[in-house]
């Protein structure tokens, strides 16, 4: 298989994980599915270093020895060029929509749910969602002729009403974000500074990050039940337009 094929098959069986999750949860509250994949580098798991591995073309790696992990992370030069090229895509009549966010993500560890994430808009201190959010799994893809790696994961998003006031942050991070949407697809540029050590980093780092979310998931999981009942799709076409956003 092709790397587009074999990102299709983790999908198909990782969102129907997904589904299954969401079907025995009993918590009442509605969740979705969200797939993404983020731009950065695959590390070893011991030295921290990208790993060097004795292959020229893009791979997935079976990481059932769980040797590697991944960080969501890259230059500043990178994110700008990247930056330029997406500008680029904005102009009259095009289709692509633009937007530029300030938020801050505040974190919480709820008792029975985890880690819960509330968002808010800086410019007006309003919430704009509260999530408890769990993955199910990843797919980790090395790019050997690239200075960058990506990958996909797939999550469930849990939306919750309200935190209970007895709950305080354990810690933050803001976020600088530019977001391109052509439907079905939307990349994200977001520069990242957590405070008090959030989001795996030191006090007040700050990192650049890349991801492409699928936006319309409902398209996205018609396309896959399709190819399940064997009726003609578009679900490997849509998988290839994902990975061709990076």
């Amino acid at each position: 298989m092709d790397v587009t094929e074999q990102v299709g098959a983790f999908l198909r069986r990782t969102v129907a994980a997904a589904r299954e999750a969401i079907v025995r949860d009993k918590s009442g509250l509605h969740s979705e599915i969200e797939i993404e994949v983020k731009l950065g580098h695959v590390l070893d798991k011991h030295s921290r270093q990208r790993v060097v591995l004795p292959i020229l073309s893009e791979t997935v790696l079976d990481d059932a020895g769980n040797y590697f992990c991944f960080e969501s992370n890259m230059s500043r030069n990178q994110h700008a060029t990247l930056n330029q090229k997406l500008n680029g895509t904005v102009r009259p009549g095009s289709r692509v929509a633009y937007v530029h966010l300030r938020e801050e993500d505040i974190f919480y560890a709820i008792r029975g749910m985890g880690k819960v994430r509330k968002t808010v808009t800086k410019s007006t201190n309003e919430t704009k969602c509260i999530i408890s959010k769990r993955n199910v799994a990843n797919l980790q893809v090395f790019l050997p002729s690239s200075r960058l790696d990506y990958r996909v994961s797939v999550n469930v998003e849990k939306h919750v009403p309200s935190i209970d006031p007895i709950y305080q942050p354990e810690f933050s991070r803001t976020k600088d974000r530019l977001s391109y949407k052509l439907a079905p697809f939307q990349v994200d540029l977001t520069q990242v500074r957590a405070s008090n050590g959030g989001g795996g980093g030191r006090g007040d780092e700050e990192r650049h990050e890349v991801e492409v979310e699928v936006t319309d998931m409902q398209a996205f999981l018609t396309e896959m039940d399709k190819e399940a009942r064997q009726e003609p799709n578009a679900f490997l076409d849509l998988v290839n337009a994902l990975l061709n956003n990076l």
